[in-house]
């Protein structure tokens, strides 16, 4: 069996097939971790393999306990600003310290760092790597017969460059019969390991491998560049990265086994290869980022090479912190909407998009029209169920069944919605904390068993499996802790900053007919004629052994401990970053780029060196322009003759509404294209996008609480403000926090909670402002959000009426006449204004003829009421401090004008025409012509002779 070991593996290899290497049927390749437990399934050992989460939770609980017998300790103050990560911290330090054969010291008294490692061995109890190469290596060491002889492993530099352990490990493992070899960086044996011989020649002289800078500073002095001899670039370019000279050279131009590929930003270079990246011919490609070059191909309907997303939190991952997130109060609206439309959930993605969107709707979740959905789910009305299974059972089986599932259901929704309950004390408990994740948990591994049998699943399963061991650690930390039954979530919240981390989830796979693709250089393990070395920048810094290590505590373990010696670690990193140099036969093409995320592309080490070294580097740079390589010419198209009329085919097809509103058919008269995209042909915004943002929200709000404490109670017909004011004492304060909770939920996010605060304030001051109001033109309050329909003969339907309206407040005079208000959370003082001034308040004028209709008797008085600032505007005559009377500048029947009007865009669209006003000469349109012929509702026009935009409208994109 041949194994091919690097400690730099994870994930896709590239294996080149050549007459040495052509097949893997008996091949395996493996990092640290996979070669010990391919030799500890050959020993039989067995060990337990357990994740990352749960060893550091299994530290935590062991570096408790050394809290507790030891408070004053070097790390006590990191433990309790942080418990979890610095448990996580120090188990790195532990697992590095055993891998250098560190003996703990668990009677040592000391106050230093070391001794809080060695004293929480006492209570810790979970082996991961290293200790299971120790252990592997003990048993090895013990036997005396040769039970490897069939193994060959071959390493990717010197044993003597790998980590102490490591090497140890490699010379027990040959001792008992197994071959290892390292790998050939150059077939015909010209290029010459600096690692591995003394020597090699240039213009054939000997240079010395100990003293390369002195000797090929002889052949350039004065700084004058060495002609390299005749060959291949990239093999003296190898020579030059293993050498430690800073002597320069100058490469034969008509060489091109080196190139470099120079784009502005890595998306270009991403659009380039994707769309020519095949006329290459390459036989590998390294890309660190290869998720955005498979974002390209996949536009393009190429195979994908495979990818990753790296440090990713997928949204179905999330459901571990946004159902924690969920059990907080007050409730966070957006961590319930994102936990709803999940691609997968317990509650079923259906249901959970309809529960999602009806939040959205009303906006918060704690209301009667979401309960009665939730209370619609646990009933079943969202089940299905086989009719052909439900044809052969029995009415009494199907009732039992139902029974059964309608039980499972409420289950659900008690694990994993928030409650309804309005009541003081919700704060949520470890046990429910623990029944939601063990809950959580267990759907994942089931989903995942469920998913694992049908093709294509794997990023799915990945991720669920993931979400189950994320549960299952979460539990066990509660568990691991002293925090009770009162949840601190604090402590919660510092816990999963350090647990929930980014993971790394495949994207795609790849297809048939891709590239080979490896995502760093260091996994190369074998020859290529041709390689393209994307994103060739930065470099890294790699984290050197036992740096954490003081001076101080290396003195004191210096004898025990065997470290990684730095300079053989340093070149072990550095001949592992260059072997794309190293290992390509052919051509080599790095491609780099001037910006990266709109930033200057850091350089990597290699590139800085060649820079400095390569005396015509320029010769070799290449700039693609894919824009000058593919344009065409094309014939411009002008717009200059535009008109505001825009045709359109089968306009039979268009469905008119059932009803209007006082507000829909203003929209209609006014833009008609908003009118017709909204309302007939349901173009509009979904999804979370569309939740009401906070100024929105404030005036709903506001209506909400309006409508609780000042509409009549008990079977009365009227509220009294001696009545009102009594309420707003008593219950102004549970009322905000009710309605918030029922349609303002976005104000209890933690940006808004300032936001909420200020609605508090504001609105109290307008409740008492309008409390005084009506106590000074002595009003009765009569209704809050009341309906009235009138049949305005617009429409045809089997109703009776066509125009529908809920008016904010209805009040009645002391003469017992109806009045108006409608109220208005805005910052802008002088929009309604200006429309009293100029007799355009359609909602009020049509709010007067609905609700006079009804009661039989004249309203003769209706009024805007803005908020904040608190003060009543009105046509008509309002006694008080707050409340102004504006004179309009004519007495048009505005109501009257819109009917006309109504049925003039009625016919426009039954032509197959709408009219866009907006940005366009008021005499270009016909309905400015006609408007006052056939006594229209005349049109908002600006001072430069042009209509007014529709300041409220969502589709400016079309116009």
């Amino acid at each position: 069996m041949k194994v091919l070991y690097s400690p730099e593996f994870s994930g896709h290899v590239f294996l080149g097939l050549n007459e040495e290497n052509n097949h893997l049927m008996d091949s395996m390749v493996c990092d640290t971790m996979g070669l010990i437990g391919m030799l500890e399934l050959r020993l039989g050992i067995h060990v337990e393999n357990h994740p990352a989460h749960y060893r550091t939770v299994k530290y935590f609980k062991a570096l408790s306990e050394y809290m507790k017998q030891h408070p004053d300790n070097a790390l006590a103050s990191s433990f309790k600003l942080s418990s979890l990560g610095t448990a996580e911290q120090a188990l790195r330090w532990r697992d590095n310290l055993v891998l250098d054969k560190w003996q703990p010291d668990v009677k040592s008294s000391g106050n230093g760092r070391l001794d809080v490692l060695s004293g929480t061995e006492e209570f810790f109890d979970c082996p991961g790597m290293p200790d299971r190469l120790m252990m592997v290596l003990q048993y090895i060491n013990k036997e005396k017969i040769d039970f490897f002889d069939n193994l060959e492993i071959e390493l990717p530099c010197e044993m003597n460059l790998l980590h102490p352990a490591v090497k140890k490990l490699m010379v027990a493992i040959e001792k008992h019969g197994a071959t290892i070899t390292v790998r050939k960086w150059d077939k015909s044996d010209s290029l010459i390991n600096r690692f591995m011989c003394d020597s090699f020649s240039i213009n054939g002289k000997t240079v010395y491998a100990d003293d390369l800078g002195g000797r090929i500073s002889e052949h350039g002095k004065n700084g004058t560049p060495v002609e390299v001899p005749k060959g291949k670039n990239l093999l003296h370019l190898s020579h030059l990265l293993q050498s430690h000279t800073d002597a320069k050279i100058k490469l034969n131009k008509d060489d091109l086994s080196f190139l470099i590929y120079k784009f502005y930003d890595e998306n270009a270079a991403n659009e380039y290869f994707a769309l020519k990246g095949e006329e290459l011919n390459a036989d590998v490609w390294i890309n660190n980022s290869g998720k955005a070059m498979d974002n390209w191909l996949r536009m393009m309907g190429k195979p994908t090479m495979g990818s990753s997303m790296a440090e990713a939190s997928p949204q179905l991952l999330q459901l571990f912190v946004l159902g924690i997130d969920m059990k907080k109060e007050p409730l966070n609206i957006q961590s319930l909407i994102s936990w709803l439309y999940a691609p997968m959930q317990p509650l079923g993605t259906y249901f959970g998009s309809l529960l999602a969107e009806t939040i959205i709707e009303t906006g918060g979740y704690r209301n009667e029209k979401c309960q009665d959905m939730v209370n619609n789910f646990i009933s079943g009305k969202y089940a299905i169920h086989d009719k052909e299974e439900d044809e052969k059972l029995t009415e009494q089986e199907i009732a039992k069944r139902n029974k059964k599932d309608e039980k499972a259901r409420r289950l659900l929704v008690d694990t994993y919605l928030p409650s309804f309950d309005l009541s003081k004390d919700r704060q949520c408990s470890s046990t429910k904390l623990k029944v939601y994740l063990n809950s959580l948990g267990n759907w994942a591994k089931r989903r995942s068993h469920y998913l694992r049998e049908k093709p294509d699943n794997e990023g799915w399963c990945s991720q669920l499996e993931c979400l189950a061991q994320m549960c299952e650690t979460f539990v066990l930390l509660i568990d691991s802790s002293d925090m009770g039954e009162q949840i601190d979530f604090r402590q919660v919240d510092s816990w999963v900053s350090t647990l929930y981390k980014g993971e790394t989830f495949m994207q795609y796979g790849c297809q048939k007919g891709s590239l080979e693709l490896i995502d760093s250089p260091s996994k190369m393990a074998a020859h290529s004629k041709r390689t393209v070395w994307m994103n060739f920048a930065d470099g890294g810094t790699a984290h050197l052994d036992c740096d954490f290590l003081y001076p101080s505590e290396k003195e004191k373990i210096r004898k025990t401990l065997t470290i990684w010696e730095e300079r053989k670690e340093q070149d072990y990193h550095q001949i592992m970053g260059i072997l794309p140099f190293l290992m390509t036969d052919e051509q080599l093409i790095l491609v780099i780029t001037d910006y990266t995320g709109g930033e200057i592309t850091p350089r990597h080490p290699v590139m800085v060196r060649l820079e400095t070294q390569i005396a015509n580097l320029d010769d070799f740079i290449v700039t693609p322009d894919l824009l000058n390589e593919k344009t065409e010419n094309v014939r411009p198209v002008s717009n200059k003759n535009t008109t505001p009329q825009m045709a359109f085919n089968h306009a039979e097809l268009l469905r008119w509404p059932g009803h209007l509103s006082p507000t829909s058919i203003s929209s209609r008269v006014e833009y008609p294209l908003d009118f017709m995209m909204e309302r007939m042909l349901s173009i509009v915004s979904t999804g979370p996008s569309s939740i009401k943002d906070v100024k929105t929200t404030k005036g709903i709000v506001a209506h909400a609480v309006i409508e609780k404490l000042f509409a009549p109670r008990d079977g009365k017909s009227c509220s009294t403000a001696d009545e009102i004011e009594h309420r707003i004492r008593e219950e102004f304060d549970e009322q905000v926090r009710a309605q918030i909770e029922s349609c303002g939920a976005i104000l209890y996010l933690p940006e808004n909670r300032l936001d909420a605060e200020l609605l508090k304030e504001q609105l109290r001051h307008c409740l008492d402002v309008l409390l005084e109001i009506i106590r000074e033109n002595h009003l009765t309050v009569t209704g809050c959000e009341h309906l009235v329909t009138k049949d305005m003969g617009l429409l045809q339907n089997d109703k009776g009426w066509d125009m529908k309206g809920y008016i904010d407040m209805t009040l009645e005079d002391k003469n017992h006449h109806p009045v108006v208000f409608d109220f208005k959370w805005t910052s802008s003082k002088s929009y309604y204004r200006d429309l009293l001034t100029k007799n355009r308040s359609t909602q009020l004028e049509l709010y007067r003829t609905m609700l006079g209709a009804e009661k039989h008797d004249l309203v003769e008085r209706t009024a805007y009421f803005l908020m904040p600032e608190a003060h009543l505007y009105s046509k008509e005559r309002f006694e008080g401090l707050h409340c102004s009377s504006l004179q309009p500048e004519n007495q048009d029947n505005i109501v009257e004008q819109l009917r006309q009007s109504f049925f003039y865009r009625k016919k426009q669209l039954e032509d197959g025409i709408v009219e866009v006003g907006e940005k366009f000469p008021a005499n270009m349109l016909n309905y400015y012509n006609d408007t006052e012929e056939m006594r229209l509702f005349p049109l908002n026009i600006t001072d430069t002779g042009e209509q007014k935009d529709n300041i409220f409208s969502n589709y400016g994109l079309f116009k």
